[in-house]
């Protein structure tokens, strides 16, 4: 019985929290007066680890691991062209692709999607939601390159946020 009312509580508690993260998606909730709200610059990570377009999923496993990202950026010409995810080395391998001969291109994602590094974590989130992607890149800020802010990273704010 004990353990049914925890659960209860605690997913009470997790309704709130979801209840509170929508509607500072759906811009319900304005910052307290004076306070400015958290903008993704904030969040985002500095640097990205890239890979050329011929790295072999080999070599992006690598900098997954490295870096203990979960995502890679894919580069060409200077040019970031697609992200490779954990998800997507899942799916090719599911698929019988072998890390060693298949190439970050074959499997990078290519619509991708920017977000402005002084747009607000609730714009992060909004634009997750709308588009189900768990990355957006950020736009570099001159010296930096660009970065990549994640659900988690969005997420975290977020709950943060309604705890203080």
């Amino acid at each position: 019985m004990q353990l049914k009312t925890l659960t209860a509580e605690a997913i009470g508690r997790l309704r709130g929290i979801v209840g509170a993260i929508r509607s500072e998606i759906a811009g319900e909730q304005d910052p307290a007066e004076g306070e400015k709200p958290e903008l993704v610059r904030r969040l985002a990570s500095y640097p990205i680890s890239e890979v050329g377009p011929n790295a072999t999923l080999a070599d992006v496993v690598e900098q997954l691991v490295r870096h203990d990202v979960s995502i890679v950026v894919v580069v060409a010409d200077g040019q970031v062209t697609g992200l490779v995810s954990e998800r997507d080395i899942i799916d090719a391998v599911s698929d019988g692709a072998e890390l060693a001969t298949v190439w970050a291109a074959d499997v990078m994602a290519t619509d991708l999607e920017w977000i402005d590094r002084d747009d607000t974590v609730a714009d992060a989130a909004s634009r997750m939601h709308d588009t189900h992607l768990r990355h957006l890149l950020v736009t570099a800020d001159g010296s930096d390159g660009p970065a990549v802010v994640s659900i988690r990273d969005v997420l975290s704010a977020l709950v943060a946020n309604r705890q203080n």
